[in-house]
């Protein structure tokens, strides 16, 4: 772990709003309503700062998870990934950090060692099994119950098109523009639209991929004519990756258009009693 990483735990009411706060105000943005997507159940306990020689570069948020009779849990952020979030508003993909990694094993280690004083039996958090949260799950010996989501990617440069997928008729093609940076392609039973980055493209398949609910070969053939379009007009874009839940027609699709998970999206568990590395 870098050794100018601190950790600071506090338990003061007002202790998430004061450091979102000071992690927005260099780009002078109001903080969001809503930083994570919080059961209407569970409430601040307390937070834990991770900083780099005074500079603060992490956040936890500690919740008590009310009427679960014991459980807590627990949602973490890198301060650089959020303000690149908040500034783009859409998904960051720049490389995970060893910085980012130590971060949020130290905010969650000493979470657990709060949360365990307090008299906590159990503790809760949700990541993806190659980000640091998944990390911060090995080094912790935390386990996976629940699998709710996956990342999907392809490389379009080295992508080919699966052969016994159904032709596409496309009514609407929409490329950036200087109000949008998303490519969008549209036929008469749905559409997709991804978010062009630097050097990738992203969709979250809740947000920006529509069907009717019927065959998933119709759905691939969607992706695979939006993989052709990345890759003969716009080649910086050298991944598409999808972010996927809760739809089992994208789900079966993914595949079917050459597509390989990159990452599962976990939430995991942690018995206070046990030992932590």
């Amino acid at each position: 772990m870098p050794s100018d990483l601190d950790f600071e735990w506090d338990n003061g009411p007002d202790s998430a709003e004061s450091l979102w706060d000071e992690a927005f105000a260099a780009i002078d943005s109001m903080i969001p309503d809503s930083c994570f997507e919080d059961d209407d159940q569970a409430h601040v306990i307390g937070t834990v700062a991770a900083r780099r020689n005074g500079v603060l570069v992490g956040i936890t948020e500690v919740y008590d998870e009310e009427g679960n009779g014991g459980v807590a849990s627990m949602h973490g952020a890198y301060v650089p990934r959020e303000v690149r979030r908040i500034l783009s508003g859409y998904y960051d993909d720049s490389p995970i950090t060893a910085e980012e990694f130590a971060a949020t094993t130290g905010m969650y280690r000493l979470a657990v060692e709060h949360l365990a004083a307090a008299g906590f039996r159990v503790v809760l958090f949700d990541g993806t099994d190659t980000a640091p949260d998944g990390r911060a799950a090995v080094e912790l010996s935390a386990q996976p119950i629940r699998e709710h989501a996956r990342d999907w990617r392809v490389e379009p440069a080295t992508w080919t098109r699966p052969e016994d997928l159904p032709d596409v008729e496309l009514v609407r093609v929409r490329d950036p523009n200087e109000e949008s940076a998303e490519v969008e392609l549209e036929t008469a039973n749905g559409s997709v639209r991804a978010y062009l980055l630097d050097r990738s493209a992203y969709i979250n398949a809740g947000e920006a991929i529509s069907h009717d609910g019927g065959d998933p070969r119709v759905v691939a053939a969607l992706l695979a004519a939006l993989v052709t379009r990345l890759r003969e007009n716009y080649p910086n874009a050298i991944e598409l990756t999808v972010f996927e839940f809760e739809d089992d027609t994208i789900r079966a699709a993914l595949p079917l258009a050459g597509f390989e998970i990159c990452g599962r999206h976990v939430m995991y568990e942690l018995p206070l009693e046990a030992e932590t590395r």
